[in-house]
């Protein structure tokens, strides 16, 4: 919007490729080596489907390829220039009658081209409407053309509405909503808080806008950013007479609905709400209509509104000025319509163009942290405002040191907000959940450690740690404007003797999951800061390249998470979340080798993982949640089957039996070896999955028990919880069998705090077995052992025998216990130790809980060799 020629630039394409015929195919063994498939987000791979003309490169997924929330192919995973290796574009649905559980799935695709112009064709027909998809490309083009059809063909099912979803989760994409038509609303970065089972919520939080920006992540180099704008959507009847439809758009953070109606509203204006969405039952295409809704998707590398072609409204004013260097400005009129957004440069300089003479409101954010909203009145064609800050501190950061470094304000002083990045988005007037934001620095002494930060004026608190076993180091600042100075902190010193332990975190996550936008370096980083050894990358329903990480101390193992997203018949409320671990990339293959999630039941994606990776290890992925919206990832509250898991009752009674129903291979649900316990600071949560837990080993059934940080943003931290595996030598690498033996076996405790130790003895100390191992007696000593960092507290200790705290015991910190246990029949023994977070634990983990449980210690009380419980 800032000039001709810049538009021109952006339409003609920055990429550097010539532009060449459309072309518009399969992907195959004997084409993938020519096709440019990088970026973060790019997973097409053999079976998909291909769209390019020199400037944009487009992936559309396979038949039997899922993407977003709705099983089978036909999906737009990929979106870039080519070349560039820029793709961010997650993926979006086509949601016909708006419902994912009735979602129309592809039948089949096809390609059409000819010397302009090329287009994938995707097609399927349910509920007697048939439905086509377009994605075609021009040829010197950065834009795609997408057109959905559909059309009456059968009986079945009314067709209300419709839409178009694409998926931004946790700040992937940062929303700005927009409307073409100004006397629509587009909301620009702010956004309503939606309860997606409450149609009232979702109703008010709807606008006739016709346009969504998805700005890209400006830690991922090169930029890029898409617009996604409905431009028409119409009904066409028998005599080929034309009607514009109602549009609406819903944008939230997770995601961003662009939608029809199927026909025009007999009452009221067609705006989104109430009136128009009561019409929607009484809605249908009739035999003979025909309904197109055409999108076009604009792509520029950039990470600002005003760097794409203009959309509907010239720039007839230019608003100039100066501000505090690399802050974002988000404008809009003063009736609360978005209108624009950019980033003042280097300097300090920002440029907008306007479209009329009137008041508008800038929403002004630093990248220190400092925000503020300015009322500017323009009347003339060119005018300048300045929007000043008081000048920023710089902090010099201490070099080769390994320390994660957490600074709050103090004496009023507001906490700062660190890597805010682009991501303004604003949940009912308060920053969204982008996943840059927070107040840690992570060290390494590397040569890409954070040499400054700025700040701004004011007091400070910082704290150095390294994680649980290491003391806290603190350091109170004070930053004035203008002023430069280094921050003099020592590294912390470890506290608890770390032994023949490991740690390990099973489920983390990087930009290279659809829900974050964290680099994968960052995240390498941040769990050596935090004092751990073993990293498990487990991407959503991707297996992403090994990351390189050869100047850092810790080891990297290659995982997955299945995350099932659409209802299907085989899995009505999907299957939950799952992490299989170690597994290997395939850079050919779709999503990297990720097996089939989708149209499948657990156990059925089990058995697959089994048969591709017979050593692996699968856990069972928080099976509970605390949040209503988030039922479809806690696959013991659904059971796949809508049907909540009771650990009250046998697993053969009742619904519970679902988890034995078996393959034809002999799987089944119930057949995964590790079950994550303690999931992130979801303490309440832990409490039910231990009752599970111990359901299932009542049960006979030996799982073993995770904590995890399920770590996507710098809000959430790595190294907390944490698991501590038993291993003859921790050196590191540790061989990946011998590591998985321990894991397997259970050799091992979960922490968000204390260290533990546990022992069971025999035979007057002759014999003392620990976690994992199997004891056959029918009493014995516990013996514990409790160590801790001087900020981390420990009061508690519980002892559970079979699954029962039968023994409770306050104490007064780390040290050693004794408990004498005695058993009439088989059973197992867990112990737990917890305490209550401090002012430096609660500064730290921010809603976490000092807590640890071992494993169990399995009894053969019969001594007839087998386990019974």
């Amino acid at each position: 919007m800032k000039n001709f020629i810049l538009i021109m630039l952006l339409i003609a394409g920055t990429s550097g490729f010539a532009a060449q015929s459309p072309r518009a195919f399969q992907i195959s063994d004997k084409n993938i080596l020519q096709l440019d498939r990088s970026g973060p987000s790019a997973i097409a791979g053999k079976g998909d489907w291909w769209l390019s003309n020199g400037h944009l490169c487009v992936a559309v997924s396979g038949l039997k390829h899922d993407a977003g929330i709705v099983a089978g192919g036909g999906s737009l995973i990929d979106i870039g220039h080519c070349g560039r290796g820029n793709d961010q574009w997650l993926n979006n649905n086509i949601l016909t009658g708006m419902a994912k559980d009735d979602a129309l799935q592809a039948q089949a695709i096809t390609t059409e081209s000819d010397q302009n112009s090329a287009t994938i064709v995707v097609s399927g027909e349910k509920d007697g409407i048939r439905q086509i998809l377009r994605y075609s490309l021009s040829t010197a083009s950065n834009r795609l053309r997408m057109e959905v059809v559909q059309q009456r063909v059968g009986k079945g099912a009314k067709l209300g509405m419709s839409a178009v979803l694409t998926l931004h989760p946790s700040g992937s994409l940062t929303p700005f909503s927009y409307s073409a038509d100004r006397d629509d609303n587009g909301r620009g970065f702010r956004s309503a808080q939606v309860d997606n089972n409450n149609i009232l919520s979702m109703l008010e939080a709807m606008t006739a806008a016709d346009t969504a920006y998805l700005l890209g992540n400006d830690n991922e180099s090169p930029a890029i950013s898409y617009r996604v704008r409905l431009t028409e959507a119409t009904l066409t009847n028998g005599r080929g007479v034309r009607k514009a439809l109602p549009k609406f758009q819903l944008t939230v953070e997770d995601y961003t609905m662009l939608g029809w109606m199927t026909r025009p509203t007999w009452i009221g204006s067609g705006y989104p709400g109430l009136i128009m969405f009561s019409q929607m039952p009484f809605m249908d295409l009739r035999q003979g209509e025909l309904l197109s809704a055409v999108f076009h998707i604009d792509v520029v590398d950039t990470t600002d509104v005003d760097g794409f072609p203009p959309a509907g409204e010239e720039g007839l004013y230019q608003l100039s000025g100066n501000t505090a260097a690399g802050s974002v400005i988000a404008v809009y009129r003063d009736t609360g319509e978005a209108v624009t957004q950019t980033t003042a440069d280097s300097s300090g300089r920002y440029t907008v163009a306007l479209p009329e003479a009137s008041t508008y409101q800038f929403d002004v954010s630093t990248p220190a942290g400092m925000s503020r909203r300015e009322t500017v009145k323009v009347a003339a064609p060119v005018t300048v405002a300045d929007i000043p800050f008081t000048a920023s501190g710089r902090l010099a950061l201490p070099a080769g040191e390994v320390m994660q470094l957490t600074i709050t304000g103090r004496n009023g002083t507001p906490h700062p907000v660190l890597r805010g990045g682009r991501s303004m988005l604003r949940i009912e007037g308060e920053f969204g959940p982008g996943s840059l934001r927070g107040r840690d620095i992570a060290l390494t002494g590397s040569a890409d450690d954070l040499r400054f930060i700025d700040l701004p004026p004011g007091d400070y608190r910082v704290l150095a740690s390294r994680g649980l076993d290491f003391g806290v180091n603190v350091a109170d600042i004070t930053v004035q404007s203008g002023s430069e100075q280094q921050l003099a902190i020592k590294a912390p010193l470890r506290q608890v003797l770390a032994g023949n332990v490991i740690s390990a975190d099973f489920h983390v996550h990087s930009s290279v999951s659809f829900d974050s936008t964290i680099p994968r370096r960052d995240q390498l980083k941040r769990f050596v800061a935090a004092g751990a050894d073993v990293l498990v990358f487990t991407e959503h329903n991707r297996i992403a390249a090994p990351a390189a990480a050869a100047d850092l101390p810790l080891q990297l193992i290659n995982g997955l998470e299945y995350t099932g997203t659409a209802r299907t018949v085989e899995a009505p409320t999907t299957i939950g979340h799952s992490n299989v671990f170690p597994v290997s990339f395939d850079p050919k293959a779709h999503r990297g080798g990720s097996p089939r999630v989708e149209a499948s039941s657990l156990r059925e994606v089990q058995e697959r993982s089994r048969i591709q990776w017979p050593q692996a290890l699968f856990q069972l992925n928080h099976p509970r949640s605390p949040h209503p919206n988030d039922a479809d990832l806690a696959f013991f509250s659904h059971l796949s089957r809508g049907v909540s898991f009771d650990p009250d009752r046998a697993l053969t009674e009742g619904d519970n039996a679902l988890l034995l129903a078996a393959t034809a291979g002999g799987t089944r649900d119930i057949d995964f070896d590790l079950i994550e316990v303690l999931n992130g600071s979801e303490i309440d949560v832990y409490e039910r999955v231990r009752r599970d837990w111990f359901a299932l080993l009542g049960a006979g059934f030996r799982k073993v028990a995770t904590a995890n940080s399920d770590s996507h943003a710098w809000k959430t931290p790595l190294g907390i919880p944490v698991n501590r595996i038993s291993i003859s030598d921790a050196s590191l690498p540790v061989p990946e069998a011998t590591l998985l033996d321990a894991i397997k076996a259970g050799r091992m405790y979960g922490t968000s705090g204390p260290s533990l130790a546990v022992a069971l003895s025999t035979d007057k100390g002759a014999t003392r077995l620990a976690p994992g191992d199997t004891c056959v007696c029918t009493e014995a000593e516990l013996q514990l052992t409790i160590a801790a960092a001087d900020w981390i507290d420990t009061d508690t200790i519980m002892v559970f025998v079979g699954g029962q705290a039968l023994h409770t015991q306050r104490i007064n910190g780390p040290g050693s216990y004794t408990v004498p246990l005695r058993f009439a029949q088989d059973s197992f023994v867990v112990v737990e130790v917890s305490g209550t977070p401090g002012e430096i634990y609660r500064t730290l983990y921010p809603g976490y809980t000092p807590v640890a449980f071992s494993n169990p210690v399995y009894i053969d009380a019969d001594a007839n060799g087998e386990w019974t419980p």
